[in-house]
């Protein structure tokens, strides 16, 4: 089993940021994304 090494959180981010930033994570191979 590998974990990713870092990820993208989301906390604080509003609306239309949250959306592009985990689109852009997604598009760069991000696999870890914290939304809670």
């Amino acid at each position: 089993m590998a974990i990713p090494a870092f990820g993208l959180g989301t906390f604080r981010l509003k609306d239309d940021v949250v959306i592009a930033s985990v689109k852009t994570a997604l598009e760069l191979g991000y696999r870890a994304i914290d939304t809670a």
